[in-house]
């Protein structure tokens, strides 16, 4: 039987299931029930290192250590994305037992559009081109657009060399329609459900963020409806691309976002199929397509389309989409604002009767291409030429024998036959000795890349040791306070109870005096006696610690609400940390130290379940009293401790942390870790000591603070722990009437120093 030999060199080493991916799974999910009644038998081959193996994708198969060794009647199909390797040896070992080779070709954008493209991949993809030309018979691509473009090219780059090669389209499938699924199942995150059960106008825009996609149209247009109070919705699904970081600050910082704007980038099939079928309409902008599959997704699930008027789309979308200008942002914004005011016109409603080709369907008419390819592929016998080499050696053979006989015309032929096979071997080295030149050119240029790498992770390498002595600085001062506290606190404990031992003593002689008994007699009763001496001696000691612990926490209330600020003017701060954490994310959320309860209340505003713990009693009393009920009067590591392992998704401690010693500091941060759940957000605050004013005067007014933490150590410890993400935000600098208005670089300088920003958040994430 003969083999359809299908390249998976990339997709046998990745678990991506999107784009290229997604077709070739789905083309070998098909493949064999269509070739069944057939003379093809698929195979699913790897081809690295001039050798073809074996694989199967669908059972996870390894490499079979055989080589395969294909016949002249089977046919090598190249559907992988194989531009970053080396698979080219490995086809011509195919070519030269006769195989015939075709290419389905996606797009050919790096050629055509590059400026929407990486270098890299721009550079790859021609080189790719440069070789396939004289090993690939026939070109098969996704539409009859990209065969045209495809044409064209090769017409132009190498018109004598597509005389030879055979072309052909076929179109991929969808089956997003007919997925069976509840529309309110688990997998579908609740965020989803609530931004679609706003009944918003809702419009759908499903592809990878890159430039040729042209998102930045879209936020253009709906700038403009937003300006007139068009009351519509755009829903951004797809990863982060290349060169589009400009974009995703303008998305993610824009006034809109989780209002009228949202972005999601990590959607299942679920998820996307439920937006597919409640959106209102799909926008499709995109500057040059392969064949745009989310117009035949949207379509499938009766989601009206605007799209680009591009060739692509013409040929899939045909007139069932309608299609608006990329030249005019007037088009697309004068056809929504139509919408909006009446309805979506007849002609875009998508009728009952509409269907696609699903993926069986697809994978069959490409075989059914490659059948009638193959026929028209002449493939050129390379034997013949052999068999006329081996008789011309056979000719020049019996001639040298002959010469052999004649002494002088031997010896003289012999010598003629040296000195030339002496000037081939000169001639070979001059040749090998360039080829040694050039290589190692090569390797100088990649050994001084590789060079400059290593240079730069030294440099990174002795930061990062800069950053170790400086906490080991940090470390051993700590230390030292420790080790000097050790020393003063046993004398003050043996100070008190010497004085504690006299008093009692005095008491004891006032009592035998005043008793009037001899020694025996109070031997006999001293136990008891003395018992009920110490008894009320004892309960005023504890009712005189009680006392103290009161006032020392009546106290700190007192000192809060002299220097932190009333509870209003923390709220409103605190409105403005919401904009630097992932606040949809958090259904639940624990404050370590949570003082009088802004935050919780803040966050209950925000219907999100806050915990907050705290040591002082008279705090707790005053959440208590501002109907902030879920707090608790505990020790936070005794708190902790009763905790289960990822319970909560985000975790506060807002000037908590510079009252910490360092190891009971350390020892918090990984209680924290355990405690958060997986992709959960930790936010600390302290004051910042890059403000002089801070660091040397007000960061002292409270006299329970121990030691400003800079911001660099703090992110340190974090990192250190096991959080990522992390980065530094300032935050509440003084007020201007504070600054010197001097226009000059010194009092730049003194502002800087002594007027910036008095506090900073550490926001870190805990992805495991």
């Amino acid at each position: 039987m003969r083999k359809l030999y299908i390249d998976c060199s990339f997709i046998s080493t990745t678990n991506l299931n999107t784009g290229i991916q997604r077709v070739v799974r789905k083309v070998i999910e098909n493949i064999n029930n269509i070739c069944e009644n057939t003379s093809f038998s698929p195979v699913e081959v790897i081809l690295e290192n001039n050798k073809i193996k074996e694989t199967s994708i669908l059972k996870n198969k390894k490499v079979l250590d055989n080589d395969i060794i294909p016949n002249k009647d089977d046919i090598l199909l190249l559907l992988d994305s194989t531009w970053h390797l080396d698979t080219w040896g490995s086809v011509k070992k195919a070519k030269d037992n006769g195989v015939k080779v075709i290419a389905v070709i996606y797009d050919i954008i790096p050629i055509s559009h590059p400026q929407f493209c990486d270098e890299n991949l721009v550079r790859l993809f021609k080189n790719w081109f440069t070789i396939a030309i004289d090993n690939v018979d026939g070109f098969i691509t996704i539409s009859q657009t990209v065969q045209f473009q495809l044409q064209d090219y090769l017409k132009e780059k190498y018109p004598k060399k597509i005389k030879e090669k055979k072309f052909d389209f076929f179109h991929l499938g969808a089956d997003f329609a007919y997925k069976d699924f509840s529309l309110y199942a688990n997998n579908i995150k609740n965020e989803i459900h609530t931004l679609y059960d706003s009944n918003k106008d809702i419009y759908l825009v499903v592809c990878t963020i890159e430039p040729r996609k042209n998102h930045k149209y879209l936020l253009d247009v709906f700038d403009k409806l937003w300006e007139k109070d068009y009351d519509v919705t755009l829903n951004i699904v797809g990863k982060k691309g290349w060169m589009v970081d400009d974009l995703i600050n303008r998305i993610h910082s824009h006034s809109q976002y989780n209002k009228r704007l949202f972005h999601w980038d990590n959607l299942n099939d679920d998820e996307l199929t439920y937006c597919y079928k409640n959106s209102k309409m799909l926008l499709f902008p995109s500057f040059i397509e392969g064949f745009g599959l989310p117009i035949i997704e949207s379509l499938n699930n009766k989601l009206p389309v605007l799209a680009s008027d591009i060739p692509i789309h013409r040929e899939v979308g045909k007139d069932h989409i309608d299609y608006f200008n990329l030249d005019d942002i007037t088009s697309l914004e004068s056809k929504i604002i139509n919408i909006e005011k009446n309805t979506i016109p007849d002609n875009l409603i998508i009728k009952d009767n509409f269907r696609w080709l699903n993926w069986n369907e697809s994978t069959k008419m490409l075989f059914e291409k490659i059948l009638k390819m193959e026929k028209k592929i002449k493939v050129k016998k390379v034997k013949v030429k052999k068999i006329k080499k081996n008789k011309r050696v056979e000719q020049i053979s019996s001639l040298k024998q002959f010469i052999k006989k004649i002494p002088f015309v031997s010896f003289f032929t012999r010598w003629t036959y040296n000195i030339l096979r002496i000037n081939n071997l000169k001639h070979r080295v001059f040749i090998s000795s360039e080829e040694i030149q050039r290589l190692a050119n090569q390797l100088q240029t990649q050994s001084n890349t590789q060079n400059e790498l290593v240079n730069q992770l030294q440099i990174q390498s002795n930061t990062q040791n800069e950053l170790v002595n400086q906490l080991q600085i940090q470390i051993q001062a700590q230390s030292k306070e420790i080790n000097d506290l050790k020393n003063i606190i046993p004398n003050e404990i043996s100070k008190e109870i010497l004085f504690q031992s006299l008093s009692f003593q005095q008491r004891l002689d006032q009592f035998i005096f005043d008793s009037k008994i001899d020694f025996q007699n109070f031997n006999k009763n001293s136990d008891s006696k003395i018992e009920k001496l110490n008894k009320p001696y004892l309960e005023l000691k504890q009712i005189n610690n009680k006392v103290n612990k009161t006032v020392l926490n009546d106290y700190y209330l007192a000192f809060e609400n002299k220097f932190r600020g009333e509870r209003k003017q923390i709220v409103n701060r605190y409105e403005k940390y919401l904009d630097l954490i992932d606040i949809e994310k958090v259904n639940n959320s624990l404050d370590v130290g949570c003082g009088r309860g802004e935050w919780l209340e803040l966050l209950d505003k925000k219907g999100i379940k806050g915990l907050g713990i705290d040591t002082n009693a008279s705090m707790i009393k005053e959440c208590k009293e501002n109907n902030i009920n879920n707090v608790i009067c505990q020790d936070a590591f005794e708190c902790l401790a009763k905790v289960d392992d990822n319970s909560f998704d985000l975790i506060t401690a807002f000037h908590i942390i510079e009252h910490i010693e360092f190891e009971s500091l350390l020892k918090l941060l990984f209680e924290l870790k355990r405690v958060l759940k997986n992709d959960g957000q930790l936010v600390l605050e302290t004051p910042n000591p890059k403000n002089l004013l801070v660091a040397s005067l007000t960061f002292y007014n409270d006299p329970t603070h121990l030691n400003p933490i800079p911001p660099e150590v703090m992110k340190f410890m974090v990192e250190y722990v096991g959080f990522n993400d992390s980065k530094i935000v300032e935050l509440n600098p003084f007020d201007e009437s504070f600054k010197i208005t001097e226009h000059s670089q010194t009092a730049n300088m003194l502002n800087n120093l002594l007027f910036q920003e008095q506090d900073y958040l550490i926001i870190a994430k805990l992805n495991e």
